[in-house]
């Protein structure tokens, strides 16, 4: 075979012409012949097919939920055994999957010890598995992929990936692990109408496979309502329920039913389904307050304006509740009652699904509520830092750290508790001036001076060095021992704010001694001390560590994620400064803008009035300010602006009590608070729009989740310059949300589609956009995770025997074997490099032999010697028959004999000499020129 076979025609002009110009030496002739032959083979580019090594077995092992109990170890078991049979030059891989496919073995010799990814078990999705499988094994290697399934997949079908398979020749086989299915009473379907109008009737169905004759409970939920309970005789095979409902008001509604058969079921996961509806129109506001008489609600009731109170503690964050409402007005709420991930899908609904977000002031809001660097942060007009200039006092800060065991613990990132406790104490030291006092105190069993209380005024960078060192060095952290070594230094310096932030696990302070004794001495002289618990309220600690801020008149704050820890330690540092909420009467100026929401208004003076109080904070560049306080902080008070698609609000005073507007200028306070509704209105505009008046749908088969445009086929012409985009909001059974984009791609003429494979129970909701264009898509959920649908339903039997088929594969019983059915694969191998360095040899063999005869002289040389060893033999042969036929006399010749051989034979070996053949060599030269 080679690569430029036209080379070889060259072979037929240049063996003539070596023919026709070739010399007297029949040797040369054939070493010219041999020379151009092997150059133009060269230039041919042979090549040969070696064969590979026994290649690799990669196993693809479904870990999900539908898989047999204690699947983790049978999978173990069955990576042994291949191990036990694999050859030495053969690798073995192992691909892990659920949700999503993780690498646990490259295709390597090395031994397995187990499975160290963590995947999601709610999903199986077999085609990324193939895929990343396929991966492991290279393009010119041979080897083969072994599935250990139940048959089930979800998402994506895997046959895409089995194609990929088959072209490259890459056999997949399999292994079948079933689980016991044969008591499986299931909810095969529930489902209601995706849209809804307000008090439109509609049909809720389901529908239940039974496997015998039984009776079942039936118990219907909307949004966690109870809305009643149902008794049912189910017959062998399929029922169909149908449940009469009429749509509520606009909302967002999460029907869920549950099913309680008689007898003991092998699969309860899929006896709980959940189905929701969006009620169309123009949604409530939620308001958030803790407070029983919220000035937001009656201020929103007096004009009408539709509204729902809630308190943040009675608040489950999900996409669902957020798509319920137009826009959320926080009431001086601090931020740690609306939970992490509350805050981050707030940001994100309003940054990404046109949702609207007021915040109003107060001792619980803006920086002393704890929104400075929290994920809200960035979607308010206003920035909320402590800046030096407007510190009224200096500070003197002892921070008292737990690094106890317990601080080893990881969390999310890769880092430990006790990381990002020493990341929160660093935070608290950016954000302290250089003129306040620091100090730090690493607490275990006794208290370890990380540095001591000094002026951060040229020390920042060697504070903030041994902060980042400090590391958990085991034990418990003794409460008493370490605020008492705080107090002490405390005491000492003669700055008017002292303060202390103690952090300790909830569930490891110990020995707290008689705290109440020296908080008592500590702030009758104006010290005060806060705590920050990693735990709950309910942990074994906690009242402990309760008890201990309220003697020191602080704060106690508890969280369970570790990740809240920097905000914590900030906010109670704004608090403890006393410098974000000034509480003093404070004229207001008012700006142009105030027309947008007063357009009945005209030719206001700046100068309006006066409020009580008001949450310093500083202006974005790109926000609207109404209002703001003529003094030298000049802090907005009433401001706005557009985040992503929706739109949030400041208003940093408080609507009523000692900080709300205390006197009436030229803008009354009834037409402030007219200000402050017409606002609320404005975030809370309803953005359900339609694209061109195209329909959107939405469908959920076999856990993949897929929106679709269908376009006019009798249009003019093509509706889009460009190609759709869908922006998924997606959230999990976790509270983790996390935000995708995904590039529709057109699927006929007339239709453009775009979809994602779902993870277990989470909610999505998508934004399609184009050209401009945006259309909010009702949130969607799958009834409950694909691992758990029911046979009887599931359109993917014999899916594993479908890939073997096309991809040439089989079930496998016998793991030893499959070693021995891996493809052979050859690789190519191209001979020009080496065809050139033997055609250089023969080319400088030929230069010797025409210079020098040399290899004639060499060749001439043994055939010489080849005749006279036989002369030899032949005249030893002699000898023996000499003595063998004379006895008497044989002694002499004998010896006359093999002194004249042994003669000849040092002559011979004389002549034949290197030095002679060159001698020789040389004359036969020189004969010939």
């Amino acid at each position: 075979m080679f690569t430029e076979p036209h080379w070889l025609l060259l072979l037929i002009p240049a063996l003539l012409g070596a023919y026709v110009y070739r010399p007297l030496s029949n040797r040369l002739f054939a070493l010219r012949i041999l020379f151009i032959t092997t150059v133009v083979l060269a230039l041919a580019g042979p090549v040969i097919n070696l064969p590979l090594g026994n290649g690799a077995v990669i196993v693809v092992a479904d870990r999900s939920f539908s898989m047999p109990r204690g699947i983790d170890n049978s999978i173990a078991e069955t990576v042994n055994i291949l191990r036990k049979g694999m050859p030495e030059n053969a690798d073995l891989g192992i691909i892990s999957f659920g949700t999503e496919a993780k690498i646990e073995l490259a295709a390597s010799k090395s031994s397995f010890s187990g499975f160290t990814s963590d995947v999601n078990r709610s999903g199986s999705n077999l085609n990324e598995g193939i895929s990343r499988a396929l991966s492991l094994i290279s393009s010119d290697a041979s080897g083969r992929i072994l599935l250990l399934s139940d048959n089930r997949y979800s998402g994506e079908s895997p046959m895409s990936s089995a194609l990929r398979a088959a072209t490259r020749g890459i056999p997949i086989d399999y292994r079948l692990f079933d689980r016991d299915l044969s008591n499986d009473t299931a909810i095969t379907s529930f489902a209601s109408p995706g849209l809804l109008s307000p008090n439109e009737s509609f049909l809720l169905k389901s529908r239940v496979f039974s496997p015998i004759a039984q009776k079942a409970e039936i118990l219907l939920y909307a949004s966690d309502k109870f809305l009643g309970r149902y008794n049912k005789e189910l017959s062998s095979g399929y029922n169909n329920l149908i449940f009469n409902m009429t749509a509520p008001e606009s909302s967002v509604v999460k029907y869920k039913m549950i099913l309680k058969p008689e007898f003991k079921d092998s699969v309860p996961e899929n006896n709980e389904a959940v189905a929701i509806c969006e009620v169309i129109g123009k949604k409530p506001i939620l308001v958030v307050t803790e407070s029983e008489s919220s000035a937001v609600v009656r201020l929103l009731n007096n004009a009408k304006v539709s509204n729902v109170v809630q308190s943040p503690r009675n608040i489950e964050w999900t996409i669902e509740f957020l798509a319920g409402y137009s826009a959320l007005i926080l009431e001086n709420v601090s931020a740690d009652r609306l939970t992490l991930h509350g805050m981050q899908l707030m940001a994100a609904w309003v940054k990404h699904f046109g949702g609207g977000l007021m915040l109003t002031g107060g001792k619980n809001a803006f920086g002393s509520g704890g929104y400075f660097q929290s994920p809200l942060e960035e979607a308010f007009p206003v920035s909320m830092e402590l800046r030096s200039e407007h510190r009224k006092m200096k500070m003197a800060l002892m921070i008292v750290l737990d690094r106890s065991g317990s601080m080893t613990a990881p969390t999310r990132g890769g880092r430990t508790k006790m990381d990002l406790a020493n990341i929160s104490s660093a935070g608290v030291l950016e954000m302290l001036t250089p003129e306040d006092f620091l100090g730090v105190l690493a607490v275990d069993t006794a208290p370890h001076e990380v540095f001591p209380l000094q002026k951060i005024a040229g020390s920042a960078d060697y504070m903030r060095s041994k902060i980042m060192s400090i590391e958990s060095m085991g034990g418990g952290i003794y409460v008493y021992d370490g605020i008492s070594n705080a107090v002490d230094k405390l005491l000492k310096t003669d700055v008017k704010v002292r303060h202390i932030i103690l952090f300790a696990d909830a569930n490891d302070a110990e020995k707290p001694g008689e705290y109440w004794e020296l908080l008592d001495h500590a702030t009758k002289a104006g010290l005060t001390l806060s705590v920050i618990g990693l735990g709950t309220e309910t942990d074994s600690d906690a009242e402990i560590l309760r008890k201990v801020a309220n003697a020191g008149k602080g704060r106690i704050f508890f969280t369970r994620e570790p990740e809240e820890l920097p905000r914590l330690f900030l906010q109670d540092t704004f608090v403890a400064a006393k410098s974000t909420y000034i509480e003093e009467p404070t004229e207001l100026k008012l700006f142009g803008t105030y027309k947008e929401l007063l357009p009945y208004k005209n030719n206001l003076s700046e100068n309006i009035g006066l409020i009580g109080a008001y949450n310093l904070c500083y202006e974005k560049p790109a926000s609207t300010v109404v209002l703001k306080t003529a003094d030298e902080n000049k802090s907005p008070i009433l401001s706005y602006w557009q985040y992503g698609l929706g739109k949030t609000a400041c208003l940093a005073t408080p609507l009523e009590g000692d900080g709300a507007m205390t006197s009436s200028g030229v803008l009354t306070k009834q037409e402030m608070l007219e200000m402050t509704v017409s606002l609320c209105e404005m975030i809370s505009t309803d953005d359900r729009e339609k694209i061109l008046n195209l329909p959107i749908l939405q469908s959920i088969e076999n856990g993949y989740w897929a929106a679709a445009i269908h376009l006019d086929p009798e249009r003019d012409k093509e509706p889009f310059k460009s190609d759709p985009l869908i922006e998924v909001l997606r959230m999990n059974e976790n509270n983790e949300q996390t935000f995708e984009t995904i590039k529709m791609r057109r699927d006929t003429a007339d239709s453009f589609s775009g979809g994602l494979t779902l993870k277990g129970n989470e909610v999505i909701a998508a934004m399609v956009k184009v050209d401009g264009h945006v259309k909010r898509l009702h949130p969607i959920c799958q009834p409950y995770a694909a691992e758990y649908v029911h046979d009887s339903v599931s359109d993917k039997k014999n899916i594993l025997k479908q890939i073997a088929d096309v991809t040439g594969g089989k079930e496998v019983i016998n793991l030893a074997n499959i070693w021995e059915t891996i493809p052979i694969k050859k690789q190519k191998k191209e001979l020009s490099f080496e065809l050139l360095i033997a055609a250089l040899f023969i080319f400088l063999i030929e230069i010797a032999e025409r210079r020098l005869s040399l290899m004639t002289a060499v060749i001439n040389n043994v055939i010489r010697k080849k005749g006279k060893k036989t002369a030899l033999n032949v005249t030893a042969d002699k000898n023996v028959e000499v003595k063998k036929n004379a006895n008497a006399v044989s002694k002499m010749p004998s010896l006359t004999s093999n002194q004249s051989s042994q003669k000849k034979l040092d002559e011979e070996k004389k002549d034949n000499s290197l030095s002679s053949i060159f001698k020789k060599a040389k004359n036969n030269a020189g004969k010939r020129t």
